[in-house]
């Protein structure tokens, strides 16, 4: 039971580190540039809904982890100067629930009750950790990263040799330097994480479609190890579409389908894990 409620704990912290549709359409002939343009002070209340599948073998045993977990943040722009934007996130809220086992755990931060069963007071005690928690981060005008402190605000909260990387360069649509019209791609390849479990990720962007105020863009994210990262034999696909405001670059809604498999070791113990999730994120009026 106590490896099984490690493996449980791994699986939470991971999953909850993972991490769009209508417009009126421009002809082809008509371009613009995509980019974030905030102002210091603006407040963005964003909510995340995931639904998660997870699939592992560990011990001799066959487990299957069902997930459902909402999470409510506030982004607030710290500082605007020139064509860099520093950001402040902060998780405000988490509920949801899991079932493994025959076992089925719900939660809420706000509820203070302490849970009865074992797996339920694993995951009050991580989600808890959570609550609170501000990311702050700088992206230029295209939404590309430039400083995160992802890891540093989440380090603690994961507890030691928790499986995690900066999953924040991937929060924000990263847009080309130049003109795009509808139908038009363009690629980012990042780098998530540092050090043992960093893996590489490569998304391309398509420009669906354009209205008057919105678009929607199409997006194809890769997943692939790195050579001196433990996680040699990952393997993963996302695939979605993001509402973009043109007039502050920021997100309005996205849906994404995620696919991904990978061995994790915990206390010497190499788990196979497959995982399947669908995203949800929405801009709360």
């Amino acid at each position: 039971m106590k490896d099984n409620l490690n493996i449980i704990k791994v699986l939470a912290v991971f999953t909850f580190f993972l991490f769009f549709l209508h417009s009126e359409a421009f002809t082809k002939k008509d371009s613009l540039l995509l980019k974030y343009d905030l102002n210091s002070g603006q407040k963005f209340k964003v909510a995340y809904f995931m639904t998660n599948l997870i699939q592992t073998e560990a011990m001799g045993y066959s487990l299957s982890l069902n997930q459902d977990m909402n999470t409510y943040y506030t982004t607030t722009v710290v500082k605007d100067s020139m064509d860099t934007y520093q950001l402040a996130t902060r998780i405000d809220r988490i509920t949801g629930s899991q079932k493994m086992m025959g076992m089925e755990s719900a939660y809420d931060s706000r509820d203070t009750t302490e849970p009865s069963d074992p797996m339920g007071k694993e995951l009050k005690k991580v989600m808890d950790a959570l609550i609170g928690k501000v990311i702050t981060m700088k992206i230029d005008s295209r939404g590309a990263v430039q400083q995160s402190d992802y890891l540093e605000a989440f380090g603690e909260a994961s507890s030691g040799g928790m499986f995690m990387f900066d999953n924040s360069q991937t929060w924000y649509a990263v847009y080309p330097s130049k003109k795009v019209m509808q139908g038009d791609t363009w690629e980012n390849n990042i780098k998530l994480g540092e050090g043992e479990y960093a893996l590489n990720s490569k998304t391309i962007y398509t420009l669906m479609s354009v209205g008057k105020k919105m678009a929607v863009i199409g997006l194809s994210t890769e997943y692939q190890p790195i050579e001196d990262s433990k996680l040699k034999d990952i393997s993963g696909t996302m695939t979605g579409t993001m509402e973009i405001d043109l007039n502050t670059g920021f997100p309005l809604g996205s849906e994404t389908a995620q696919h991904m498999e990978m061995t994790l070791e915990e206390q010497g113990v190499k788990v196979p894990v497959k995982i399947d999730a669908k995203v949800r994120m929405e801009i709360m009026k």
